[in-house]
């Protein structure tokens, strides 16, 4: 592998002494009598920087053309480095220890390098020696970028390997943990809205300033799905009153609904006739709502307040597994006529341990229910009158 599998001072180094596929470094390009230009160096080296990229990929694709043992041998190296950093990251004191002088040596290489560079190119003078050195940087760049990519397989490779007999440390749970709630969950969310099966709804829905008719949207949403063997849902966003497409669960959990935890989004969502929790919402259910959420079993909805916030906040410190909510929601049946405010208090271990139904004025709840305020939802749906 020789130099090319060093970092960027290696590559650099080779761009200078016309090694590999570089432009030997013109004798013009350091006149011992000019002196340094601030901003020639900048504009060699933006030049060097933006046109990285085009060379990375094209010596990836040469080395694999015409270097397939290099390619080979720098994927054995990373499948090595990512097995042995793996099996050292289950301590992460002893991986830092271990690991603090090698990226200390290559850091100090790397910042030389790049001073060296920054030199030469601002004492370059005319176009052509500009040229030949931005080619030389970009040059450089690109070959310490091709290494990279080209050990990326062979580390997840290694990591891999290494987690099936030494268990996934802590510290790469976490990062995926933060990669998908920050980067992939948001981007599956977003199209989950815009791409095929969304829907837009009529903008009759909305009945006044932060107000929303969420029984004919309950209704609307009943219509459209029953219960066929697995449960499924979608989301409104209410913001722009449109559909997420639908989502299938398993035959007793829908699992994920978009964004469902965001405020300004109403998660719905069937359960099956078995379902032991009946039609009201699960504890599952209220840590992943954020404020109103529905659901419906045969001829029942239930219009439940959520607590993802409340669950998150737990989840961060490592605590959810205390998380006990309490169960705030409306039942209603339209065929029978009758509505059932239904509460109660979740326990750790224990599930739905106290509750309390009252019953309630059918045609004062759908009144209720048919102007609902979204910036209150259990204030206005508390103060419906029991009967």
């Amino acid at each position: 592998m020789g130099s090319e599998t060093d970092g960027f001072k290696s590559a650099l180094d080779n761009a200078l002494s016309d090694g590999g596929r570089s432009v030997a470094r013109p004798a013009e390009t350091k006149p011992p009598d000019l002196d340094f230009d601030l901003v020639t160096a900048a504009r060699v080296s933006g030049r060097a920087i933006a046109g990285a990229p085009r060379a990375t990929i094209d010596h990836v694709i040469d080395d694999i053309q015409h270097k397939p043992v290099d390619v080979l041998a720098r994927a054995g190296a990373a499948f090595a480095v990512g097995a042995i950093g793996t099996v050292m990251m289950k301590n992460p004191k002893i991986a830092a220890a271990f690991a603090a002088p090698f990226v200390g040596v290559e850091l100090a290489k790397t910042t030389v390098a790049t001073g060296t560079f920054i030199n030469e190119a601002g004492r370059t003078r005319g176009q052509d020696a500009e040229d030949r050195m931005a080619q030389i940087g970009r040059d450089a760049l690109g070959r310490s970028g091709a290494n990279f990519i080209e050990s990326i397989p062979g580390m997840i490779a290694g990591g891999v390997f290494a987690s099936r007999f030494a268990g996934t440390p802590q510290i790469y749970t976490r990062i995926g943990d933060k990669i998908s709630q920050n980067v992939l969950l948001p981007v599956k969310d977003r199209a989950a809205f815009i791409g095929p099966g969304s829907e837009k709804l009529a903008g009759s829905l909305s009945v006044g300033e932060s107000r929303l008719n969420v029984d004919a949207l309950g209704r609307l949403l009943s219509s459209k799905h029953d219960y066929k063997g697995l449960e499924v849902g979608r989301t409104l966003d209410i913001s722009s009153m449109r559909l997420s497409r639908t989502i299938k669960g398993t035959a007793d959990d829908i699992g994920y609904l978009p964004a469902s935890i965001k405020p300004d989004k109403i998660p719905f969502h069937v359960h099956g006739p078995d379902a032991p929790v009946g039609v009201r919402p699960s504890l599952s259910d209220l840590s992943a709502t954020n404020n109103l959420g529905i659901i419906k079993q045969g001829d029942k909805m239930a219009f439940y307040v959520g607590n993802s916030n409340e669950y998150s906040a737990m989840a961060r410190t490592g605590t959810s597994q205390h998380f006990s909510p309490e169960l705030r929601s409306i039942i209603i049946d339209h065929k029978a006529r009758e509505a059932v405010r239904l509460t109660g208090q979740f326990s750790p271990g224990q599930g739905l341990t106290s509750t309390l139904a009252q019953r309630l004025d059918f045609d004062k709840t759908i009144q209720t229910l048919s102007r609902l305020d979204m910036t209150q939802v259990w204030a206005e749906l508390k103060a419906i009158p029991a009967i």
